[in-house]
């Protein structure tokens, strides 16, 4: 799996690097994922075997419901 970080540089409210640290942390926060700091500019990948684990993929899921939420709340501020 392929993470586009190097996208929300330039994207509210991801254009913010405390926003894009979150989204790192909160993915590193999965059992099994563990990408390096400087992923906030790149595009970091994982492999999919991780999300083999429910409970992974259920944090996953809830971690990208979130992103979804900020861009959207983003949107209605602008």
């Amino acid at each position: 799996m392929e993470l586009q970080f190097q996208w929300y540089v330039n994207r509210p409210p991801f254009d913010s690097a405390d926003k894009r640290v979150d989204l790192l942390s909160r993915l590193n926060g999965i059992k099994g994922i563990n990408l390096p700091a400087d992923s906030i500019a790149r595009r970091p990948g994982f492999t999919l075997r991780v999300l083999k684990e429910k409970s992974a993929l259920s944090q996953f899921l809830e971690i990208f419901s979130w992103f979804i939420n900020e861009v959207k709340a983003s949107d209605r501020d602008s």
